[in-house]
């Protein structure tokens, strides 16, 4: 079998408690309705075989202003990856000025899911965050982390 990775997920579902039928009376003209909750977890299920790899092949942002609110903006990142197996991200939006002090925004976590080509995170900022944008001086970073949020690596910027 080739080295990489197969995701699944593994379902369970409780099945409810079936009653008894309740007889119809023909003197009855009631109408009954029987609601039953039905509880299920999906857990997600990676299996890798061999030496698997991943690595993030490109990085790119924007800005959008929120068509509601002009005083709006939000930050699209698009996370490409390369490799045979999923990988972690943190993404951060700081300011220059403070690169170790609490970001702007950011992600915990995101996945790069093998095989898919890329995904598209979005960081939609409120109004303080907006005028921190605004004001200049920020970057993104990243840095991929393992499944416990530990980092690996070292936090690549990318300035605006």
């Amino acid at each position: 079998q080739a080295a990489g990775e197969v995701r699944s997920h593994l379902v369970v579902t409780e099945l409810p408690v079936v009653n008894a039928a309740v007889p119809a009376s023909d003197q009855n003209s009631e109408i009954m309705v029987s609601i039953t909750t039905i509880f299920g977890i999906s857990i997600p299920v990676l299996v890798r075989t061999g030496e698997t790899s991943a690595r993030i092949a490109t990085i790119t942002k924007s800005r959008v202003v929120s068509p509601e609110n002009p005083e709006l903006e939000s930050v699209v990142v698009r996370a490409e990856a390369m490799g045979t197996r999923s990988m972690f991200i943190d993404v951060r939006l700081v300011s220059t000025r403070q690169r170790r002090g609490p970001p702007i925004a950011q992600a915990k976590s995101f996945a790069l899911y093998a095989p898919l080509a890329a995904r598209i995170l979005t960081l939609s900022l409120d109004a303080e965050q907006t005028a921190k944008l605004r004001a200049g001086d920020v970057v993104l970073q990243y840095q991929e982390v393992n499944r416990d949020g530990a980092p690996i690596g070292a936090v690549t910027e990318i300035a605006f």
